[in-house]
């Protein structure tokens, strides 16, 4: 993989980066960018140990058939993060050639590796979400344990970063599943304000406004904006407009029905559907 992100970014720049999925993820490759280079090494990468499996959450090198790609995994067992993370390794290795625990390694490894740097990624519950790891095809004997230290900095960002994408995720999930609740079994009721010509006073139409009983009690808006920071927003809309237009055949002839809807949910088929069903 290629990236032309910025090699040297702020460490402030990590801390304030979005707690999303992509955006951890997109941080993760810019710290590896910017540790690589510093020690002079060819991959970097960042994994997660799922199940017995070492899954590359990022991956970061200019090395074409370099084995580690994101999202692709392998086992634990006989991999140098494994064995570095279970003391048969030492988290700095400057010639893997000749040490006979890494050539005892059972998996062939694609890429020959000969200076490699790994420490693990420890989560606040003492957990071991994987490996904050760089490794390059040359040995180089200059490393030392000042390297390993910046290594286990970014990979006490990189946990930073992840127990806060776990938080987001977990904040998101019970957000979807208020909507969804919502959604499926209401209470959603609609209510209609008069719209009157001001010198006649005489009733033009009514604007259809939506109102949520569900608990937390908390005005639309927050209900709306919340849907759609789940991706729900329209479903939220479109359920609303549709109880509104049940009115519409017991509004007397000549009155309108206003109903306030974003732009998003007025170009999605199903609002065409539901005017077309009145």
């Amino acid at each position: 993989m290629t990236t032309t992100e910025d090699p040297n970014p702020t460490i402030s720049a990590f801390l304030h980066a979005p707690a999303t999925t992509a955006g951890v993820t997109a941080s993760l490759r810019r710290m590896l960018r910017a540790v690589r280079t510093h020690l002079g090494m060819e991959v970097g990468f960042a994994s997660h140990f799922d199940a017995g499996r070492r899954v590359f959450r990022a991956v970061d090198t200019d090395v074409e058939g370099a084995f580690v790609t994101e999202g692709a995994s392998d086992p634990i067992d006989g991999s140098f993060c494994g064995a570095v993370v279970d003391g048969r390794l030492p988290e700095l290795i400057g010639d893997a050639s000749v040490m006979p625990a890494a050539r005892a390694l059972s998996r062939p490894v694609p890429f020959p590796i000969g200076a490699h740097l790994s420490v693990p990624v420890k989560l606040s519950d003492g957990t071991t979400y994987g490996t904050f790891c760089c490794f390059s095809s040359h040995p180089d004997l200059s490393l030392t344990g000042r390297d390993v230290a910046v290594l286990r900095v970014f990979a006490d960002l990189a946990a930073d970063l992840i127990e806060r994408e776990r938080t987001t995720l977990h904040e998101e999930a019970a957000v979807r599943h208020g909507i969804v609740g919502l959604l499926s079994r209401g209470p959603i009721k609609t209510v209609f304000q008069a719209v009157v010509e001001p010198r006649g006073r005489t009733v033009l139409g009514f604007e259809a406004l939506s109102r949520f009983g569900a608990e937390p009690r908390r005005p639309p808006n927050v209900w709306f904006a919340e849907a759609a920071s789940v991706g729900l927003g329209v479903e939220l809309e479109l359920a609303c407009v549709e109880r509104a237009l049940r009115a519409l055949e017991r509004l007397p002839s000549g009155l309108f029905l206003a109903l306030n809807m974003s732009p998003k949910a007025i170009l999605d088929d199903r609002f065409a559907r539901l005017l077309g069903s009145r």
